[in-house]
């Protein structure tokens, strides 16, 4: 074989090699493309799995407060309860209190009692926002006076958001026993279960 052949195998097998290295390096290129793509989108699910994991914690460690706060209110219910001792607003505001076998209603002048007569006002007018908005601003004044919840449900009820209602009429329920005054409460959310149910 020549020197001449031998020199054309070699330009031949460079130049191959040089396309195989261009070739390699193109598709390299591409391939670390797809996986760069491939792994930014899996990290992008981790990202949103951890956030949605962190507000599912923030959640949890809300409602963990919020029955803390549960519990203690219990709590001094069940020692004001031993020792004979209650105080709460009646369905018009009127405030009766407990103590030693004694039974106190206090009437006139307090705050419940005056937003009682708009509350009836608004219930009979079927101003259902202005009833839900005075419920709402009453509860930040008198949150233990359970005809806030009662007619704010109701208005929710009537405003077709059947959820709030039922939180509302829930607290109304599980606060007041069997009181009569709040019996329609009961009825009400029976049938919103069963609408939100159905």
């Amino acid at each position: 074989m020549s020197y001449e052949l031998w020199s054309s195998i070699l330009k031949f097998i460079g130049y191959a090699g040089a396309v195989f290295v261009l070739v390699s390096t193109i598709g390299l290129g591409v391939v670390n493309d797809q996986l760069d793509k491939i792994k930014d989108g899996k990290i992008d699910e981790l990202v949103i799995g951890k956030n949605a994991l962190l507000k599912s914690v923030d959640d949890y460690k809300h409602q963990v407060e919020e029955k803390q706060k549960q519990i203690d209110d219990l709590k001094a219910k069940a020692a004001n309860a031993s020792r004979g001792v209650s105080k709460f607003r009646d369905f018009d505001g009127a405030l009766r209190e407990t103590s030693a076998g004694r039974v106190t209603l206090v009437v006139g002048g307090s705050f419940e009692e005056s937003v009682f007569t708009d509350l009836q006002r608004l219930s009979k007018a079927s101003k259902w926002e202005d009833l839900e908005r005075l419920c709402t601003d009453a509860i930040s004044k008198s949150p233990d006076w359970m005809t806030l919840y009662y007619f704010r449900g109701l208005a929710r009820i009537n405003q077709s958001n059947f959820d709030l209602a039922k939180s509302d009429l829930v607290t109304v329920f599980d606060n007041v026993g069997d009181s009569p005054d709040y019996a329609q409460a009961k009825d009400w959310l029976v049938k919103i279960n069963q609408h939100l149910s159905g």
